[in-house]
């Protein structure tokens, strides 16, 4: 492991990870790093900027152990929040190179460039967490209006177009149909329309 770049959570990381072979998240590979690891906060969720530090060293590491261990051929790592799996050379060929090809590649670069993690403030943190809320909430709704238009995905904006006119034609109240219901569909078609610009 001596050409990877130095981070603490190499070695820890590595280790676990073997140690659970049915995969572990991010929180809970955070929390047995805690014992090993002194710089880790013990209250590592109270603080954003602390919470983001640890949250990017970790991830960090895992880019590295991923390819090292992928070009070294001893295996592939699984990189998600909720489940972070080694799968050893050898043991589900197919699945692992699905995962090889799923991997985003703008992610793995973040995380490696250790500037993003040097550079980045308390407001930078609250900026990236803001963002991730608007987004999420944006989900949210987006998934609502497409239950609305009684639509689910995969979904383009021409099925989002055809469910809308088909629901506007029979909820128009002068077709017999329910004024409110119809409302609930425009706001629905407003808020996909917001979406997808």
């Amino acid at each position: 492991m001596e050409t990877l770049l130095q981070n603490p959570l190499l070695a820890p990381s590595a280790l676990l990870l073997r140690q659970h072979t049915a995969g572990i998240s991010e929180y809970e590979l955070i929390t047995l790093l805690k014992d090993q690891c002194d710089f880790i906060p013990e209250t590592f969720a109270g603080d954003a900027l602390s919470l983001f530090r640890t949250h990017f060293l970790l991830f960090n590491a895992l880019y590295q152990l991923q390819e090292f261990w992928l070009n070294e051929g001893h295996g592939y790592l699984k990189i998600e929040a909720l489940s972070i799996q080694f799968f050893p050379a050898g043991e589900q060929v197919s699945q692992v190179q699905a995962l090889v090809a799923a991997d985003s590649v703008e992610l793995k670069a973040y995380y490696q460039n250790m500037q993003n993690l040097t550079e980045t403030d308390r407001c930078d943190v609250e900026s990236l967490l803001d963002n991730f809320w608007k987004k999420y909430v944006a989900s949210d709704v987006r998934l609502n209006s497409l239950t609305v238009l009684e639509l689910e995905d995969p979904v383009t904006m021409v099925d989002i177009r055809l469910a809308y006119r088909r629901k506007a034609m029979l909820l128009h109240p002068d077709r017999g149909g329910n004024g409110e219901e119809l409302q609930l569909v425009n706001e629905a078609m407003e808020q996909l329309k917001n979406y997808y610009r």
